[in-house]
């Protein structure tokens, strides 16, 4: 046997117990539950979104007083859920953005962030806070307040 094929063996016999789960993190499935609240006098639209790419944006719409909760299931080889994921339609990739529009007259930006230490307090996307198996945040009037006037309508 050449010390090529030889390379090409070990190589295989890697990849084949990667295949046969060895390369898989092991543990139990977790059962993550996300919920958001909206507690302002607003209706909320959030659209969902990755920065610098062309995909439309996923939007949900929270009436006065509503409020929605997803479960996820985490099997062993994923790592976690966030609220970037609650807020993209099911999916199990997250977007790095969100924009909160309040009764289409104002407008907040949360964007995911590398570091801990650049994130507002206030942003559901932190995944350095909200990262438990049960979380909920709540949109209020304070978050209203703090947004930034559209000048008009913010479409």
């Amino acid at each position: 046997m050449t010390p090529a094929s030889s390379f090409k063996l070990v190589l295989i016999l890697a990849l084949l117990g990667c295949a046969t789960q060895s390369c898989v993190r092991e543990g139990p499935v977790k059962t993550y539950i996300y919920t958001v609240k909206n507690a302002s006098d607003y209706t909320i639209k959030v659209q969902s979104y990755f920065r610098n790419q062309n995909f439309s944006p996923i939007t949900t719409i929270f009436s006065k007083g509503e409020s929605k909760t997803k479960i996820y299931k985490d099997t062993p080889s994923y790592s976690g859920y966030d609220f970037g994921m609650f807020f993209n339609d099911d999916s199990s990739y997250g977007g790095d953005s969100i924009t909160i529009t309040f009764n289409n007259e104002k407008r907040n930006w949360f964007i995911k962030k590398v570091s801990c230490d650049d994130y507002a307090e206030r942003n559901p996307l932190n995944d350095c806070i909200y990262q438990n198996l049960v979380e909920t945040f709540v949109f209020t009037n304070e978050d209203y307040n703090n947004a930034e006037d559209c000048g008009g309508p913010c479409e």
